[in-house]
């Protein structure tokens, strides 16, 4: 069997188990291959749109959902912050991720965490809810934001 076809049997592995991120070491290791052959299989797996790599040695798998045969759009959402660090930005820019936005910290979240409560339960009128609502329009990701009505 291929280094190609190990290492995509393992980051389907990973993904059975609920796990979305990982090392090119933790790979390299899991895997049982070489350096180069880890990178040669992880090259592979990146043109096939099977995972991203947001910054050097680290590895996002895309779920299947997801995969298309143009490149996936990434983008990060900061959650629970007052406002993104400067370092933050000129890092995920060198990355060539998009920034999307961020939530401020909230305590309907804080409760329905505490609580065991879900965040679809959120009333529209929270912070987290109107939030991701307006970072959902101006994104374009979600066309349907713009006409969701909650009571």
């Amino acid at each position: 069997m291929g280094a190609a076809s190990i290492m995509s049997e393992w980051v389907e592995s990973l993904q059975s188990r609920g796990y979305y991120t990982f090392t090119r070491e933790r790979a390299e290791s899991e895997s049982g291959r070489s350096f180069i052959a880890t990178q040669s299989a992880l090259r592979r797996l990146k043109e096939k749109g099977r995972i991203v790599s947001p910054r050097r040695g680290f590895y996002v798998v895309v779920p299947p959902e997801y995969r298309a045969s143009s490149p996936c759009r990434m983008g990060v959402l900061f959650n629970r912050v007052p406002a993104i660090p400067e370092t933050h930005r000129s890092t995920l820019e060198q990355a060539g991720l998009t920034i999307l936005g961020h939530l401020p910290p909230d305590d309907a979240v804080s409760l329905a965490d505490a609580t065991g409560g879900a965040l679809h339960d959120l009333a529209a009128e929270s912070i987290t809810y109107a939030g991701l609502k307006r970072i959902l329009q101006e994104s374009r990701i979600c066309m349907d934001a713009t006409t969701t009505t909650r009571t």
